[in-house]
């Protein structure tokens, strides 16, 4: 008896779901974090925290938005992003979309001069080894963390692609650029 492509595939995943999640192997972490360089445990305790860095809001005029040469490949995302309403460290607009599986282009503007700000080296993240235990933690979810009311930034995983960067990244705004205050490796690159 043959049976039909869709009703073999029903049932082998029928059976795999009474089966359960697979066992971890020893000496590796089970369920999400299992093959994952970069975990929740691996978020440090002295890390730099959003309250550290507060950030007041602007209630300045909004600047017409200015692209550089750099930035025209974005204009019609930039010039969404620009319409919408502040989202970190009190004068800039975040804004985040896709470019391909787990990975984000990060792009930041200064609603003061209308300005893309220069954030060399953070254009993308890159973010497929990290776990959702690292993605969910901390009071925003997601590769990249930031509040409105501070000036700080996180990311976890790797910036522009680049795995030998590959791990926690604290920035803070200051003035016209991101600084880096802190990078965290991860103790298993991808």
């Amino acid at each position: 008896m043959r049976l039909p492509f869709q009703a073999l595939a029903a049932v082998a995943l029928s059976t795999l779901a009474t089966l359960g999640p697979l066992p971890a192997r020893a000496g590796e972490p089970a369920g999400d974090e299992a093959g994952h360089a970069l975990e929740a445990r691996d978020l440090p305790a002295d890390a730099p925290r959003f309250d550290s860095y507060p950030a007041q809001m602007q209630r300045t005029p909004r600047a017409r938005l200015r692209l550089g040469k750099a930035d025209l490949g974005y204009r019609t995302r930039l010039r969404r992003l620009a319409r919408e309403p502040v989202n970190f460290a009190g004068r800039y607009i975040l804004g985040l979309w896709g470019c391909g599986t787990s990975c984000l282009v990060l792009r930041i503007i200064d609603t003061a001069t209308g300005r893309v700000l220069p954030a060399p080296g953070l254009g993308s993240v890159e973010f497929s080894a990290v776990a959702d235990s690292a993605l969910d933690a901390g009071p925003v979810e997601g590769p990249v963390k930031f509040r409105t009311d501070s000036r700080l930034l996180v990311l976890l995983g790797a910036p522009e692609e680049d795995s030998s960067r590959f791990g926690i990244h604290y920035y803070a705004v200051e003035g016209e650029r991101l600084r880096l205050l802190r990078h965290v490796a991860a103790k298993h690159a991808p």
